[in-house]
């Protein structure tokens, strides 16, 4: 999947993802020029819990390059939880994320792929550091 080509769509997203069995790089790039993402060898599913492996990390890509692996304190690897899965009564977040928790994910890209999505900087998951570039707080 890539936006140029497929269009900016979370139904395309997932369709892309979903039953997909091999690595996965996702790359994001923000408003502001950042590019970042994560890395994962796990098959994607649809989930109100978080899944996935230790080969799992976060990465800055520009403005310098940063990986950020599992710290062996938290499991919380990968999520995706779509509106249309649990028709709102899991009262979630609806989206594809990263580390975190449910209520916060470190990595996320929310359905409307705007507003709601966010990179923080730490959890228990992933090491600590930025996944955006300094000065820079979109995604």
């Amino acid at each position: 999947y890539t936006s140029a080509a497929d269009g900016l769509s979370f139904n395309r997203i997932l369709n892309a993802l979903l039953g997909y069995s091999g690595p996965t790089l996702l790359i994001i790039q923000s408003t502001s020029g950042g590019e970042f993402g994560a890395f994962t060898s796990h098959a994607w599913k649809e989930s109100k819990d978080f899944y996935g492996n230790s080969d799992c990390f976060l990465y800055q890509l520009f403005s310098h390059l940063a990986v950020y692996r599992p710290t062996g304190q938290g499991k919380n690897f990968m999520y995706c939880n779509s509106f249309a899965r649990s028709k709102g009564y899991d009262q979630q977040a609806h989206g594809i994320g990263f580390g975190g928790t449910v209520d916060q994910p470190r990595l996320f890209l929310a359905e409307n792929l705007m507003d709601d999505c966010m990179a923080s900087s730490q959890d228990l998951t992933f090491d600590n550091g930025s996944l955006l570039p300094k000065a820079s707080s979109d995604s």
